[in-house]
């Protein structure tokens, strides 16, 4: 009887061992307890309860995760893949500023500094001599990034001279109006006169006007470009003797000189006021060899005669006083016109009615440069409008 309740023992552990044990839900199995009665001679049997089925007909081992030996790991909170070490938003201090020595933040890079031996004109351009751009290294008025005016210099370093500029200024001859260029030694006959004028300007609006002389035919004239033609703005009185020199200030004042006197004339009427006689410091007369100038400064300056020389001078006229302060001695005769180009001075010479010369004039010591020879004698010149 013990023998054959010992088998059937058996035979139902085989059976549970077979079919496999229910887990709880943390995924460890339950426990068969055996209670032994500690009573050698008792059969005591402690009865394992058969597992339930769930409601779909399986088995509730089938849907417990980690049956069949696998490993479950459980997955971060953040979705990160398991065995990964999570970030936990912080970073080393090292990581958490972003700096790069070769990042480009935008700023343009400082510039190379310039050898002093390659700049001698403290302009901030190297010389093309040290693969620079600047051109003239000892003017620092000259640089790529200076503007061309008119001179006979190349002041943008572009390998032009006066590009896009007009340097010419108006001229009369005997019966021919003339534009002269004094940079390129360029002479233009522009249309004839009907008679002779002894001096021309313009003012700071491009208005050209012209003096014609005589006590009795003397007069202000004003050009018209449009049409070619000269009209008369009004007789200067007879009083006004032998006037040779015009020029106009840059607030329109009609300026004009005569032997040794300096009249104001009406740029509507050409009625002549006089200021004075102009003389120099001893109190000697000055006497106007042929033409007036306002310079760019718009200072006042004549040229003069001198008796028994072959040298005009150049004068400088205070308007207020009439006094002439003598510059210094030009060099040329018969220097009959004056023009301001760029705030430099030029003269005009009148050597025959065919023959003349243009010379540059320095306006502190008033000594001539002789540039170029002109098939015309010049009776007088215009400066431009922007001396």
């Amino acid at each position: 009887m013990r023998v054959l309740a010992f088998i059937c023992f058996l035979f139902m552990t085989a059976g549970c061992a077979q079919r496999g044990l229910p887990e709880d839900l943390d995924g460890s199995a339950s426990e068969v307890a055996e209670t032994d009665s500690g009573d050698e001679g008792s059969d005591t049997e402690t009865e394992v309860p058969e597992t339930e089925a769930d409601p779909a007909g399986e088995d509730i081992e089938d849907d417990i995760p980690g049956d069949g030996g696998e490993i479950i790991e459980s997955e971060s909170d953040d979705g990160g893949a398991p065995g990964e070490e999570v970030d936990d938003g912080e970073s080393d201090s090292d990581s958490s500023e972003t700096e790069s020595d070769d990042t480009d933040s935008g700023a343009e890079p400082e510039p190379e500094p310039i050898d002093p031996a390659c700049d001698l004109d403290f302009d901030g351009e190297a010389s093309v001599a040290c693969g620079g751009t600047d051109c003239d290294d000892t003017r620092n008025d000259v640089g790529t990034g200076s503007a061309e005016i008119c001179d006979f210099v190349d002041n943008n370093c572009d390998t032009e001279v006066n590009e896009s500029l007009d340097c010419a200024v108006y001229a009369v001859s005997d019966n021919e109006l003339l534009k002269i260029d004094p940079f390129f030694a360029t002479v233009e006959v522009v249309a004839q006169t009907p008679r002779t004028y002894f001096d021309i300007d313009t003012d700071s609006s491009g208005r050209l006007f012209a003096i014609s002389g005589g006590s009795l035919t003397g007069g202000l004239y004003e050009y018209d470009a449009s049409g070619d033609a000269w009209g008369l703005i009004g007789r200067i009185n007879p009083e006004f003797e032998s006037p040779n020199g015009l020029a106009i200030t840059d607030d329109g004042q009609l300026l004009a000189t005569g032997m040794e006197h300096l009249y104001v004339l009406s740029p509507t009427s050409g009625f002549a006021s006089t200021i004075d006689s102009y003389r120099n410091a001893s109190g000697e007369g000055i006497v106007s060899s042929g033409d007036c100038v306002v310079s760019k400064e718009n200072g006042v300056f004549m040229t003069s005669s001198v008796a028994g020389s072959t040298s005009d001078q150049l004068v400088r006229l205070t308007p207020s006083s009439a006094g002439g302060e003598v510059v210094g001695d030009i060099g040329f005769g018969r220097v009959w016109g004056l023009s301001s180009i760029g705030g430099r001075l030029f003269g005009f010479t009148h050597q025959s009615v065919n023959s003349g010369s243009v010379v540059m004039i320095d306006g502190e010591t008033g000594e001539g440069t002789f540039l170029f020879e002109i098939p015309y004698g010049i009776y007088g010149a215009a400066s431009r409008a922007e001396r």
